[in-house]
This record gives structure tokens, C-alpha cells and sequence, in this order.
């Protein structure tokens, strides 16, 4: 039997707000990283608005900084 985990399936992961403590990622977001990383990381995360900081993507953070590594090494 397959175990699941409560927080992925049944936890709103994705933060409206951006907390102090959240890793932000250099890598842009981009519709099909999202669905990658709601596939594979079981973390809470925030995406962000193209315009903050003055981007012209989009951007991610992470609570854990191992998933802000981990994303920045599988798209950069």
C-alpha cells in the first residue's frame, strides 16, 4: 500500500505572501518548472511576480534551501 503524504497532497504549498526566511532561486519561473515542482518537492514555496525586483521573469522560493538548490541545478 502506498503511503501518502498529507502535506503534498492536502496543504496549500504555494505562499501568497514571501517570508524572510524563504531561498530565493536565480532561475525564472516558468509554467512547466511549476508543475515539475509540484511533482517533485513536497516543501512550501512562493512564485513571484515578474515586476518585483525588477525582473522580467518570474521567480520561486523555497522554505528549504536543499529544494531552492536542487531547482536552481536541474533549469539553470
Amino acid at each position: 500500500m502506498i503511503e501518502l503524504d498529507y502535506n503534498t497532497w492536502f496543504c496549500d504549498r504555494n505562499l501568497k505572501e514571501l517570508p524572510v526566511h524563504f531561498v530565493k532561486t536565480g532561475t525564472p519561473a516558468t509554467n512547466e518548472r511549476i508543475i515539475w515542482i509540484l511533482e517533485k518537492f513536497t516543501g512550501r514555496f512562493h512564485i513571484g511576480s515578474p515586476d518585483f525586483f525588477g525582473l522580467k521573469t518570474g521567480y520561486v522560493a523555497f522554505e528549504d534551501p536543499k529544494e531552492a538548490l536542487f531547482y536552481d541545478l536541474r533549469w539553470s
